[in-house]
């Protein structure tokens, strides 16, 4: 997998949990990443097609500024 750079990547880029998952700017596994989507604490994929699901980058940032205030725990 090549290396992304999250920094330049614009708010409807659409990225796999492989993408952004440890050890990358999510801080955790899928097993808890699909959890917490279940439970409404995550973004829901902006994309589901058959076996390939994605989710927008600006949803994943919002939530990492979330996390970072305590309120998607």
């Amino acid at each position: 997998m090549s290396k992304i750079d999250y920094t330049t990547l614009p708010p409807d880029a659409l990225l796999r949990s492989a993408d952004f998952l440890r050890p990358g700017p999510v801080p955790m596994g899928r097993t808890l990443w699909a959890e917490m989507v279940a439970d409404g604490r995550a973004p829901a994929p902006a994309v589901r097609q058959g076996r390939l699901t994605a989710w927008r980058w600006g949803d994943i940032r919002k939530f990492l500024a979330d996390l970072a205030d305590g309120a998607a725990v």
